[in-house]
């Protein structure tokens, strides 16, 4: 007969995050570039990340946890947390760890702060974990606006586009600070909250990602920033940081039309259909479409789930269209 096995469960200090590593490599088959770990866990300016895990015998045989991120929730800093790596030894799966270990980390963020409010996309294997044993709201299925450099280079022909100029840079400018801690003008009650150290470390000190930043000018003035990424011949717009009053359609045509001057290689732009209405119209005056279909380019759907309390700053913290949705969002 067989005896139960026993776990022992316990906060995680991040003290060793190399046998994270290993883990990840058990789980899902290669192991993550040396300093990532380090990187997600440890050096985000809005706080070491909390995890909780499951030990038998002194092997880790689950581990979840969540980030710390910062957030504005009508107009007010706010720290929310993002659910990240769901992890289970091999040996040791199908025994409730998962649900165990995300109920722990919820307390635990209860107990500490009061309240709690979570974000989360998660993949195919732990939707249904998340959704239908956590209470997790699946709240949107984002859909992936994009167009190919062949139609809009047709449909802007004959297009004299407003005087924009991109201008990349791998560093911190003091231009670039300086805006985004002067920025007032937010488009929806939740957006992420973006200063030049979160930009530094998601962004520029990313241990795998490629992102390449640039500053948007005209007349000589920085007016916004935009970060993307170019993968397989396609560039893909992590954030588009500008101010409202000054972004519309032929501003936004512009600037996709400078990227395509600069990335000669890409052969479409895409992003995450925006929440912002007057975004999303400008996308689509741009020629951006959606994939109505379950096949085809860009026809996978990103879910974006919620967890906790219902109200945060008096927003509704399960309504989609308080959210400023941009792909930054993830933890890409």
């Amino acid at each position: 007969m067989t005896s139960e096995i026993v776990f022992e469960y316990s906060q995680y200090e991040f003290e060793n995050v190399e046998e994270l590593s290993q883990m990840f490599e058990l789980c899902f088959g290669y192991k993550p570039n040396p300093g990532y770990f380090q990187w997600k866990y440890l050096d985000n300016p809005a706080g070491k990340a909390i995890a909780f895990v499951a030990k038998h015998e002194g092997t880790i045989a689950g581990f979840y946890g969540v980030i710390p991120e910062w957030y504005w929730i009508a107009d007010e800093k706010q720290t929310i947390y993002q659910s990240m790596d769901t992890m289970t030894h091999p040996d040791y799966q199908r025994k409730g760890l998962f649900g165990k270990l995300a109920k722990l980390t919820y307390e635990h963020i209860k107990q500490v702060n009061g309240s709690i409010h979570l974000i989360g996309f998660p993949g195919h294997t732990s939707y249904n974990g998340f959704v239908n044993r956590l209470d997790w709201e699946d709240i949107i299925q984002i859909k992936y606006r994009f167009v190919y450099r062949f139609w809009f280079g047709l449909r802007h022909l004959f297009t004299k586009f407003p005087p924009i100029k991109i201008v990349t840079t791998d560093r911190l400018d003091q231009d670039v600070s300086v805006y985004l801690d002067t920025k007032k003008n937010r488009a929806l009650p939740i957006e992420k909250y973006i200063d030049g150290s979160i930009l530094q470390w998601r962004i520029l000190d990313h241990p795998i990602r490629k992102y390449k930043l640039a500053k948007i000018l005209v007349h000589a003035q920085l007016v916004g920033i935009v970060a993307y990424e170019m993968m397989d011949n396609k560039l893909f717009i992590l954030n588009l940081d500008v101010d409202v009053e000054i972004l519309n359609s032929s501003h936004l045509g512009s600037l996709c039309n400078e990227l395509l001057k600069i990335e000669k290689q890409a052969n479409a732009l895409y992003t995450f259909q925006p929440n912002q209405s007057s975004l999303d119209q400008a996308y689509k005056n741009n020629g951006f479409a959606v994939n109505p279909f379950k096949r085809g380019p860009f026809s996978y759907r990103t879910p974006f789930i919620v967890y906790g309390d219902k109200q945060i700053n008096g927003i509704d913290w399960f309504d989609a269209s308080n959210f400023n949705i941009q792909p930054v969002f993830r933890d890409f």
